[in-house]
């Protein structure tokens, strides 16, 4: 899974399988934001929609756990 850590300038951090990976930011899709799933696919980058949905699904019932449980 490729995850966007965060933007530095005219770069990407991707995190990709526990390793950093720095890209141009012209490389990715202009909707893309902090936290999206990518895929890659003939040495390009695209915006994972589906992906990105669960993943936040996902950490948002972390969250909801966490909290139940305070």
């Amino acid at each position: 899974m490729i995850i966007v850590d965060r933007f530095e300038g005219d770069y990407v951090i991707l995190e990709i399988e526990g390793e950093r990976k720095e890209i141009l930011r012209c490389e990715i899709p202009k909707e893309v934001k902090e936290g999206d799933v990518l895929l890659e696919r003939d040495g390009q980058y695209q915006y994972d929609e589906e992906e990105t949905l669960k993943r936040r699904q996902y950490i948002e019932s972390l969250t909801q756990d966490l909290w139940k449980n305070l």
